[in-house]
């Protein structure tokens, strides 16, 4: 029988080190898995967290438009001999008190009616003869507006 040299045994060492050194080189399906699955529920978490925020900001949105546009109004109200209100919205922008109308956040308009659509089809609502400011947004609104019933009414308590 042949004795094996001590070369030879190094050899071997040093290719078992190799081949233990390279099966453990990566993760396994299992840990990867569980990595994700863990991500997942955080992500859930994340998201349910801020999925009313993007509402709550339109929300706050409008109601600083509504007050910007109620008080400009009647700061023109003051300021006019007649003591009359302006004839329009866009009165506002042209005798500079404001520079733009502003748009409703929920639907991107700056739209003005006379009268409340029966669509809700967003925009501003504004009545020369009182002065009132209103916004078109239904009650079922797809933007998802608050349910209660002051959207696509006045907004007296705002």
């Amino acid at each position: 029988m042949k004795r094996r040299t001590p070369k030879f045994n190094k050899r071997i060492k040093k290719l078992l080190r190799k081949a233990i050194r390279v099966r453990y080189k990566g993760f396994t399906l299992v840990e990867l898995l569980i990595v994700i699955v863990i991500l997942g529920i955080l992500a859930a978490i994340v998201i349910s967290r801020f999925t009313g925020a993007t509402k709550d900001a339109k929300e706050t949105s409008l109601k600083a438009n509504l007050s910007c546009l109620r008080s400009q109004v009647e700061i023109y109200r003051a300021r006019s001999a007649s003591d009359s209100y302006p004839t329009n919205l866009q009165a506002l922008v042209t005798e500079g008190y404001i520079r733009k109308i502003p748009q409703d956040p929920f639907y991107k308009k700056s739209t003005e009616y006379t009268t409340i659509q029966s669509v809700g089809i967003g925009g501003w609502v504004y009545s020369n003869s009182t002065g009132a400011v209103y916004v078109d947004i239904p009650s079922n609104d797809p933007a998802e507006p608050p349910k209660d019933t002051s959207w696509g009414l006045s907004y007296s308590s705002w």
